[in-house]
């Protein structure tokens, strides 16, 4: 009987602790991507500044990475501290 109220508490508190987790998880995920935002933003900030506040011009979509047009990624990346 002991161990079946302890099995019911522990469940009680790991219903009460489920969404505090996943609201920790979304806010861990959505300062991430504020983070690559700044960082995409401040590459763009760099580029305008090495070309004359000329905009690149890049492609929406491309058939595979080691396509050789203006993307993002190829474009933007000697501007980032990193790849990812």
């Amino acid at each position: 009987m002991e161990l079946l109220v302890v099995v019911t508490i522990i469940g009680a508190l790991a219903s009460l602790a489920m969404p505090a987790y996943v609201n920790v998880m979304q806010r861990t995920r959505a300062a991430t991507c504020i983070g690559h935002l700044r960082g995409i933003g401040s590459a763009l900030q760099l580029y305008l500044a090495d070309n004359n506040n000329n905009m690149p011009t890049l492609v929406m979509a491309r058939e595979s990475r080691a396509e050789n047009v203006p993307a993002m990624d190829n474009t933007l990346n000697q501007y980032t501290e990193s790849a990812d």
